[in-house]
């Protein structure tokens, strides 16, 4: 028991040394002054499952994301949103492609979430073809 208790302390400990700080999410660049959302990546999550029937994606138009922690953060605040199956937030590019569950959140809220972190976002308009 003793071996398995330092064995988690240890394997808790590593973890701490690896966590990303903000220099590693944005190429080796500290941007944590300039990053609205402040230092400190953030680790997305898997996919979420979503009835077809259901199933929505919209594309968002995002701006003030100046780093790739601001990209993750996004993707990590949207993933916590009941509804939203999966987020590929793009800081370069500015946008955010979410997929959601349309009888659990609409789009108005998914903006409303990247808003509340400090950015802009509005719906683009839906591509025709």
């Amino acid at each position: 028991m003793l071996r398995t208790l330092l064995l988690s302390v240890s394997l808790a400990a590593a973890a701490l040394v690896a966590t990303p700080t903000p220099a590693d999410a944005c190429g080796g660049k500290d941007c944590s002054k300039e990053c609205p959302v402040g230092g400190g990546a953030a680790t997305a999550t898997a996919p979420k499952e979503i009835p077809a029937a259901h199933r929505a994606t919209a594309t968002f138009t995002v701006t003030g994301m100046s780093c790739g922690t601001c990209s993750q953060k996004v993707t990590a605040a949207l993933m916590g949103v009941d509804g939203i199956g999966a987020a590929q937030v793009d800081h370069k590019a500015g946008q955010a492609v979410v997929t959601y569950d349309s009888s659990k959140v609409k789009p108005d809220a998914i903006s409303k979430t990247i808003s509340d972190l400090g950015f802009q976002a509005t719906v683009a308009p839906a591509s025709k073809g």
